[in-house]
């Protein structure tokens, strides 16, 4: 059987401090302010890459390593006919 790490390489994680508008970049965020959104939650991220983007996406309860406290990250396949010309 193959690991987790191994069935999830060709997936992206996205985590919400990667686009919260009131963390820096030390403290995780990813994006420039310019994309940034205030307070995103692991369910509104959802909701735009399936139902906005029509992305193969899935929540996880994983928790970003420098915070601990907030579970939840959001993986996006990247592989998919849809997704294909996305990224």
């Amino acid at each position: 059987m193959e690991s987790n790490d191994t069935l999830t390489k060709n997936w992206i994680k996205i985590y919400p401090s990667y686009i919260d508008k009131e963390l820096k970049h030390s403290e995780g965020r990813k994006v420039s302010l310019l994309y940034a959104v205030e307070k995103p939650t692991v369910p509104e991220i959802f909701i735009v890459c399936k139902e906005l983007f029509g992305l193969d996406c899935a929540i996880e309860r994983h928790h970003h390593p420098k915070d601990w406290l907030k579970r939840g990250r959001v993986v996006v396949y990247l592989k998919s006919e849809k997704s294909k010309n996305f990224f």
